[in-house]
């Protein structure tokens, strides 16, 4: 609710202050860096995002935060670097991926990289219309607005995030419950 509310002090000592056990391991650095983007403090975000990429399969995660909190802190080149580590692959990203780097990209003026970004993801089942959508908005010339505009909406997407990480039969009461937390910070 602290981050909801704009409460980024209380929201950063809050998280310091939690334990980091169970899924409380992966969902406070997410919390604590959003909380510490808010506070207008990019860098010590950043560095605790790092002490999530030692966890086992959480690097991806961790990466699209880095990229998303160096984007909103307007750290430009930073977050274009960070952007492209994740798209980089061989593999096309996950549209949601491919939507906030593509929108990253267009926001810049590099239309032509979004464009590409699209094409390149659109492929997957059940993207195509979605997909088409952001290609003509880029045909347009139209620039979108920033798809994670405030650290409520980053916290949200992380939360997210983590939930369909654990979207499985052991840990699926916790998954509901960050999607639930999400959807309170973003509805």
């Amino acid at each position: 609710q602290d981050v909801k509310a704009g409460r980024y002090d209380v929201a950063a000592n809050e998280a310091t202050a939690m334990p980091r056990e169970g899924a409380l391991r992966f969902a406070v650095p997410l919390l604590q860096a959003w909380s510490e983007a808010g506070r207008g403090r990019p860098a010590p975000a950043l560095q605790v995002l790092q002490t999530m990429g030692g966890t086992h399969g959480l690097q991806p995660l961790a990466d699209i935060h880095a990229a998303l909190i160096a984007d909103y802190a307007d750290r430009v080149d930073e977050a274009s670097a960070a952007y492209q580590k994740i798209i980089g692959g061989a593999q096309p990203p996950t549209w949601r991926i491919a939507e906030l780097a593509g929108n990253f990209d267009e926001r810049h003026g590099r239309g032509a990289d979004a464009r590409k970004l699209y094409e390149r993801s659109g492929g997957q089942q059940g993207i195509a219309d979605m997909a088409a959508e952001a290609i003509a908005r880029v045909d347009r010339g139209t620039v979108p607005p920033r798809l994670i505009a405030t650290p409520a909406d980053g916290a949200a997407e992380g939360l997210f995030d983590l939930a369909g990480l654990l979207n499985q039969r052991e840990t699926e009461d916790a998954a509901l419950v960050y999607a639930r937390l999400a959807l309170d910070l973003q509805p």
